[in-house]
């Protein structure tokens, strides 16, 4: 079993949430779901998230965009994610393009959301250092030891 080390927030409909927890069950993400703004905002105040993905209309009471721009204050290294109907997209491409979250457009956004998340924390990986190189035994390089190549 995988452990679940990285903590991922999505602020959808109930259907989104499931799509996405189906998507990444196989990954190192726990996903807590939010299916209000109330909800989003409590777990955001008492969490750490690597990432928060955010429908655009979902909640009753802010917008997706607005709640990442709350998360942009509170935890600046996390993956911001929108995911909006596509008449939406030039209204929120602007704030996309100024990175303030990636936006996705529905009904194709899962797997693309997906591979951002992985790709976001592979370059945290990158970023904090490079990681020292391991030989594998069983690659035809490998030497046992005493042995010269």
């Amino acid at each position: 079993m995988i452990e679940k080390s990285l903590a991922v927030l999505i602020a959808a409909r109930v259907d989104d949430i499931l799509v996405l927890r189906r998507l990444l069950r196989d990954s190192s993400y726990r996903v807590d779901p939010a299916t209000s703004a109330t909800q989003a905002l409590r777990a955001i105040s008492m969490h750490a998230y690597n990432a928060v993905i955010a429908d655009d209309e979902a909640l009753e009471g802010i917008s997706g965009a607005k709640l990442l721009a709350g998360v942009e204050e509170l935890q600046p290294s996390a993956l911001r994610v929108l995911i909006a109907r596509r008449e939406r997209r030039p209204k929120l491409a602007n704030a996309a393009l100024q990175k303030k979250y990636q936006l996705f457009v529905r009904p194709y956004f899962a797997a693309p959301v997906r591979d951002a998340l992985l790709a976001h924390e592979r370059s945290k990986r990158v970023a904090s250092g490079p990681r020292q190189p391991t030989e594998r035994r069983d690659s035809p390089m490998a030497t046992a030891p005493g042995e010269s190549r």
